[in-house]
């Protein structure tokens, strides 16, 4: 759910408009950089329009600075949020032809008290995981 707006704002660049906004289509960094710069704000509409629990929208408006989040009681979830997907880019489940840190670097994994050791095995698991997943949803 955090990452909806990128998909509203895919969908708007890539197939709604033709104009100046539909030429992002033909520069992928410059897309990017959109995406990055408007999904968590696109991402909140969403979950507000589809009257989402309070926490989704937290977790998708703060994913990308969560330790700005504005609610201390959501601010866990939106560091799990952020490290999760920053996990996921790193194993090569992003956007972008860019190098991730390792997300045992990231500053929600010191904020959420996971060591090296925990990402080891995250990212080990991860694979199968994404494959059983998708078994079930495809």
């Amino acid at each position: 759910v955090h990452d909806a707006g990128k998909l509203v704002l895919l969908d708007i660049l890539t197939v709604k408009y033709r104009g100046n906004i539909g030429r992002l289509r033909e520069s992928p960094d410059l897309m990017v950089r959109v995406l990055n710069r408007f999904y968590p704000l696109i991402g909140l509409h969403v979950v507000q329009y589809w009257k989402m629990r309070a926490e989704f929208g937290f977790s998708t408006y703060f994913n990308y600075k969560p330790h700005i989040t504005a609610e201390p009681l959501w601010q866990p979830l939106t560091h799990l949020v952020a490290l999760a997907s920053a996990l996921a880019e790193y194993c090569g489940y992003g956007v972008g032809q860019f190098t991730p840190p390792d997300p045992s670097e990231h500053p929600s994994a010191s904020a959420l008290n996971i060591d090296v050791a925990q990402f080891d095995t995250l990212k080990a698991e991860l694979p199968d995981q994404i494959e059983a997943f998708m078994e079930v949803i495809v």
